[in-house]
């Protein structure tokens, strides 16, 4: 079964609006969270697997500010980390310009921690091939 992640971009000014064509992404394997972080959320634990080498689409959503770091440590060691700011998507496809945000690391992640001084959402689409 495929998964299929579907993007579009809308500009308007004024009376006047632009609409790029919708680029789709389709791949063998999804992995999704929907998490409410707690108010003070201090390495707030979600566990969800990303292969950093069959990653095709993310996109990343959160309701408040909040620093993600991924395969953290109690030493304080981490592998990636992600600042993301309240109702700002991220967003990449193996389409974008711009570079993946694993792209300083390979290390696959394993889970992710959550830092917030504020309660909120925080949601996470993957496309990934299953079977590389």
């Amino acid at each position: 079964m495929a998964f299929t992640h579907t993007w579009g971009l809308t500009f308007r000014s004024g009376g006047q609006s632009v609409s790029s064509t919708t680029e789709t992404v389709t791949s063998s394997g999804e992995a999704n969270i929907s998490e409410s972080i707690p108010d003070n959320a201090d390495d707030y634990k979600i566990n969800i697997a990303i292969d950093i080498s069959t990653l095709k689409s993310i996109f990343m959503l959160a309701s408040v500010d909040m620093e993600l770091y991924t395969n953290a440590d109690h030493d304080g060691a981490f592998d990636h980390h992600i600042s993301l700011s309240a109702g700002q998507p991220l967003r990449w496809t193996v389409n974008s310009v711009e570079a993946s945000p694993f792209a300083d690391d390979a290390s696959d992640v394993v889970d992710i921690r959550v830092t917030s001084s504020d309660p909120g959402t925080l949601q996470i689409w993957t496309l990934q091939d299953g079977t590389p």
